[in-house]
């Protein structure tokens, strides 16, 4: 028995070396192709494209906690760990009978690690430290919406979720989101006892060429521009002050939706799942770091405490990397006075 339980021990420890020096493998990878970059972007696999920031991010490994403090971007050392200001605007919330759901962005270059790069694999050994951090806030009642394993099942089936030449998600990947949300708030009693009309609309599908924002920063790249397959809500697109759901967050909230440097209107977030649901949502969206600025536009509009008296949900959707390369980190916000 005794030499079954050494055994035992000793895969474990076998197991947990492996995907150490997976993860620690690929965050040196990350790191040697940031330091020989020539632009903000890097050239992958076979046309695909990368944030060099993002890179550096994923390079610097465990970015929260004590570790904060040699990771982040931000001089504040107040504002260097993100786990006080989520877990505080979350009990801010829960006080005021708001459901938060923290949804980041998975890094694209984790999810496609093998198209940055084909010598490594795809594995949740290079999520470690995501599914740590989300596991922490877990234990101090925030529901973390983990878009990793979704993601990286529907990547091996051949369904992207993210595109080729831009540092956003694509529609696959706001679909499989929209869809984990819905079914996430479905549950929920308020929307069982919802009186309002709910509404039904059918996606109408539409094809653009875009040249996305990393292709464009990218000198003497021959390479055609990116086909996208999108569905359109026309009716679920117009965004409701009054609705019990509303999304804030940065460009990942807009890409889509809002047209012009977003790419196309009618086919983001917010559009896919006021379809979902059958009920119209409400928005805070930036351009730019997700963290503290849109928490400051939340505090300034629920001055109007009839508009915030009808949020049942909040969801909260950043890019990942911002946990240590948003410059103004994470401040503490009041969500009302």
């Amino acid at each position: 028995m005794k030499d079954i339980v050494i055994i035992a021990a000793l895969s474990i420890g076998l197991w947990i070396s492996s995907n150490n020096q997976n993860q620690t493998a690929f965050e040196e990878i990350c790191k040697e192709k940031v330091t020989n970059a020539s632009s903000s972007t890097i050239v992958g696999e076979k046309g695909w494209l990368f944030l060099a920031n993002e890179l550096a991010h994923i390079s610097k490994g465990k970015f929260y906690g004590t570790d904060a403090a040699k990771t982040s971007v931000c001089p504040n050392p107040d504002r260097q760990d993100p786990i006080p200001a989520i877990v505080d605007f979350n009990n801010q919330l829960k006080k005021l009978g708001i459901k938060l759901y923290l949804m980041p962005v998975p890094p694209k270059a984790i999810v496609n690690a093998n198209k940055l790069d084909a010598s490594v694999k795809v594995n949740q050994s290079l999520y470690t430290n995501y599914k740590n951090l989300y596991s922490e806030l877990a234990n101090n009642g925030v529901e973390v919406i983990d878009l990793f394993p979704q993601f990286t099942k529907s990547t091996a089936n051949g369904n992207n979720t993210y595109c080729q030449q831009d540092s956003h998600w694509n529609p696959q990947g706001i679909d499989v989101a929209s869809k984990i949300l819905s079914n996430n708030i479905k549950k929920e009693q308020w929307y069982k006892d919802y009186s309002g009309v709910k509404k039904t609309e059918k996606a109408v599908q539409k094809t653009i060429l875009i040249d996305g924002d990393l292709k464009e920063s990218v000198s003497n790249l021959n390479v055609p521009k990116e086909k996208i397959s999108l569905n359109t809500f026309d009716k679920s697109s117009s965004t409701d002050k009054n609705s019990p759901v509303l999304i804030i967050g940065d460009s990942h909230t807009l890409i889509f939706h809002s047209g012009g440097d977003m790419l196309a209107e009618n086919a983001g977030l917010s559009d896919n799942l006021a379809a979902q649901l059958g009920l119209n949502v409400d928005l805070i969206g930036v351009k730019g770091s997700g963290t503290s600025s849109v928490r400051i536009d939340l505090y300034r509009k629920a001055k109007d405490a009839e508009w915030l008296a009808k949020k049942k949900v909040i969801i909260w959707c950043f890019a990942a990397r911002d946990f240590s390369e948003s410059k103004n980190g994470w401040r503490k916000v009041p969500v009302v006075k």
